[in-house]
């Protein structure tokens, strides 16, 4: 249950938090107490106890449960994400078959229409590598000399995808998405 006590933005509970709070703000309102002191404890306004009687008096009970956020369905499902996730933190793109060495946005879009038949816009790939806890970093000098690459002036040829950290990574890994599970 919901205390009262520790809410301070409403805005950033779950959905099914957010369920219980409307509940509770309806069982006080029904139980007598008055919508202004209803919205006063649960931390949010009055106009926002008012809907939620509205809503209870239209609807019943099933008016104040949490729906599916609203919204387009991604594009790569979940599975999709996590094979993908797979590909780029695990292999380097020779070892998908291409000639470069480095993970590029636009290498990603080559494996994402090959593996499974979708075409996404660069600045869509850019977005769901880094929800994917991927970073567009180039490495330091001394790892590009190890590499073998040109250590300054060469941007395009020292980025490539790797894992969100403060430092070089011992090993290629990728942090959980929220709600993922690998």
């Amino acid at each position: 249950m919901i205390s009262s006590r520790r809410i301070h933005d409403a805005r950033k509970l779950t959905h099914e938090a957010l369920e219980e709070l409307r509940r509770l703000g309806v069982n006080r309102a029904l139980a007598g107490e008055s919508q202004p002191s209803v919205a006063r404890d649960l931390h949010v306004t009055r106009t926002t106890v008012v809907r939620w009687m509205m809503a209870y008096r239209a609807g019943g009970e099933a008016a104040l449960a949490a729906r599916k956020p609203p919204g387009r369905p991604p594009t790569l499902s979940r599975d999709q994400r996590e094979r993908l996730r797979a590909i780029i933190a695990g292999k380097s793109p020779r070892q998908c078959g291409f000639p470069m060495p480095r993970w590029s946005i636009r290498l990603v879009a080559q494996v994402i229409e090959r593996e499974f038949d979708v075409v996404l816009h660069e600045s869509t790939i850019a977005r769901l590598l880094r929800w994917m806890g991927l970073v567009l970093r180039r490495p330091t000098r001394q790892e590009a000399l190890r590499r073998g690459s040109r250590p300054l002036g060469h941007e395009h040829d020292m980025r490539e995808w790797l894992p969100k950290s403060r430092g070089p990574p011992p090993s290629i890994t990728c942090k959980k998405s929220p709600g993922d599970s690998l």
